[in-house]
């Protein structure tokens, strides 16, 4: 597993180069937490395989699991 946390508006100190792995291998997770007011909160996953996942959580149009 490759992990390299990145805040709004800031550059990374140095990047991580992924390791060489079968595409089914590959999971890239976004998530977005929702805060203490209206910021919407969702997971968006890509697998290698083209296959992608949307979990909306709150504050979002769509708040049920998408494939």
């Amino acid at each position: 597993m490759v992990a390299e946390e990145i805040h709004e508006e800031e550059l990374p100190r140095r990047h991580l180069i992924p390791p060489s792995v079968p595409l089914d291998k590959i999971h890239i997770t976004l998530e977005r937490s929702e805060c203490l007011g209206s910021c919407p909160g969702y997971r968006v996953q890509l697998s290698g395989d083209g296959t992608t996942v949307y979990d909306g959580e709150g504050y979002v149009d769509v708040l049920v699991r998408r494939h």
